[in-house]
């Protein structure tokens, strides 16, 4: 695919609800549809409102029973946590999990998925699509994609390793990609890659770890070109160490965005990356 790149989403939501008498949802969560447990119950930033507690819509606007939900308050008095989960990546929830129950109880209920429409966006990344291939390389499926990075570094969402997350999810049913395991469960600084911006670790290391050489040749081969480069002084990039390393600027994020730094000191600013087909 080439050219100016129209998303269009098929717009869904499943709401959810926590009821709880002498319980509370710490260690609690839901499963999305790769499997991974979220730890939010609705709010205004679908997944961006991860962390190690679990945050309720009554957080966001200050009317909590207790510091991020109702159900953290655990006391005898019936409370309920209840939001719509909109993020179109997470959904369906398949499955629940629920800690502390052992001295009161809670039920939990889940609406039908709902789709109701049809969205364009606009891409929410600051990396311009210029073409777009599906490849495999090593026997996993992959999207080849060229892109151009913006002229005065700086990305969208004020996190760059975000904006990779952003980019490939706008391209389709993609997720970003680059370190997996075995690298991913022995690094903690590696793992928020998959924990935070949802990189598929399950890719049985073919793209080693640094990941730039293996992102190069899997897009030359997609692209039938030799302009993908990986190294220190690439082009070709896809996750490596993410911990404390996704900032506001590509420049500052070139070493969990391995590797940029030659698509930045060139003119035409052109890089190649890899997404993964969800699912």
């Amino acid at each position: 695919m080439t050219g100016t790149q129209e998303t269009v989403l098929i717009l869904s939501n499943a709401y959810l609800i926590f009821k709880c008498y002498g319980a509370h949802v710490d260690n609690s969560g839901w499963y999305n549809r790769q499997g991974t447990i979220r730890r939010y119950f609705g709010g205004p930033r679908g997944s961006d409102d991860r962390g190690d507690n679990p945050k309720c819509p009554c957080y966001f606007s200050n009317n909590c029973a207790s510091s991020y939900c109702n159900c953290q308050a655990n006391d005898n008095t019936w409370r309920y946590d209840a939001g719509t989960i909109a993020y179109r990546p997470d959904l369906p929830i398949t499955r629940m999990a629920f800690g502390d129950l052992d001295d009161g109880g809670g039920y939990y209920q889940i609406s039908n998925l709902h789709c109701y429409g049809r969205q364009s966006i606009d891409n929410p990344s600051a990396f311009e699509v210029i073409e777009t291939k599906t490849t495999t390389y090593n026997g996993y499926s992959f999207l080849a994609v060229k892109v151009r990075l913006p002229s005065d570094g700086v990305c969208k969402t004020g996190d760059c390793c975000r904006d990779y997350q952003r980019l490939c999810e706008y391209l389709g049913n993609y997720r970003p990609t680059g370190c997996s395991q075995p690298h991913i469960s022995t690094n903690w600084d590696r793992r928020q890659c998959y924990s935070y911006y949802n990189s598929d670790q399950n890719i049985n290391d073919k793209l080693s770890c640094n990941p730039s050489n293996n992102v190069a040749s899997a897009v030359n081969a997609a692209f039938g070109i030799s302009s993908a480069t990986g190294g220190g002084s690439g082009n070709s990039f896809g996750f490596h160490v993410c911990n404390g390393y996704c900032k506001s600027t590509l420049s500052a994020s070139v070493t969990a965005l391995s590797y940029l730094t030659g698509a930045l000191s060139t003119a035409d600013r052109i890089a190649y990356t890899l997404c993964r087909p969800l699912g």
